[in-house]
C-alpha cells in the first residue's frame, strides 16, 4: 500500500493538481484529511476508483472540444447549443460545475436535422 500526498498523486498520474482536487471532490478515495485541506491518497484504492470512473463513461460521449471538432464549429457554439437544446446532451457530469456528456450520435443526428431543415427552405 503506497500512500502519497495530493501533489505526488497528480505527478504520478500526469495530471494537474487542480484535476486531482476535482477528482477528490468527485469521490476519489482518500485516507486522511489534514489541516488546510491537504489529504493523503492510497494509490491502490485510487487506481480502482479511476478504473470504475473510466467504465462509467460511454465511448459514444464527446467532450465539448471533441464535439466542436466533429461539428466544425467553435467550442463556445457547442456551449450555446447545450444551453438552448437538450437533444444531444446526455447528462451533467459534475453537479457543481456546468459539464456535459455529449452523445456523438445525438449530435450528428441533430446537426443533420438542422442542415437538412435549412437547405429545404429555398434560396
Amino acid at each position: 500500500m503506497e500512500i502519497v500526498n495530493m501533489k505526488q498523486f497528480a505527478e504520478k498520474q500526469g495530471i494537474s493538481l487542480r484535476t486531482a482536487r476535482r477528482w477528490v471532490r468527485q469521490g476519489l478515495p482518500r485516507i486522511k484529511v489534514m489541516k488546510q485541506g491537504k489529504c493523503l491518497i492510497d494509490l491502490e484504492k485510487a487506481e480502482g476508483w479511476m478504473l470504475q470512473r473510466k467504465k462509467k463513461q460511454s465511448p459514444d460521449c464527446l467532450s465539448i472540444q471533441q464535439a466542436a471538432n466533429v461539428s466544425g464549429v467553435h467550442r463556445n457554439t457547442i456551449r450555446y447549443w447545450l444551453r438552448t437544446n437538450m437533444h444531444f446532451r446526455e447528462k451533467v457530469v459534475i453537479p457543481e460545475k456546468t459539464s456535459y456528456m455529449i452523445s456523438k450520435q445525438g449530435l450528428e443526428d441533430w446537426i443533420n436535422k438542422q442542415t437538412s431543415g435549412s437547405t429545404k427552405g429555398g434560396d
